[in-house]
């Protein structure tokens, strides 16, 4: 059960990934990608916290919850990092 909850956490983590790669191939004003970048992350943060929700309720080990907080501190770096190449 831990090793889904840790695919289902990277499987975020890599979407914000290819989202933003795909975002950087259509869209050439850099103001704009920094906007969807963020966006992106926001709506894949939300994805984390809501099966953070569902995992918390059911009782799972706390490796499992914190899978989810490991993925979106990676989620968080990488919008830090689009940030700090503006």
């Amino acid at each position: 059960m831990v090793v889904w909850h840790a695919a289902t956490a990277l499987a975020i983590y890599c979407l914000t990934i290819v989202a933003g790669v795909v975002a950087a191939l259509i869209v050439e004003d850099f103001a704009l990608l920094l906007a969807l970048t963020i966006a992106i992350a926001f709506m894949c943060c939300a994805a984390l916290a809501c099966l953070w929700r569902n995992v918390s309720r059911a009782g799972t080990p706390p490796v499992a919850r914190y899978t989810y907080l490991f993925a979106a501190g990676l989620i968080g770096l990488d919008v830090l990092i689009a940030i700090a190449s503006y």
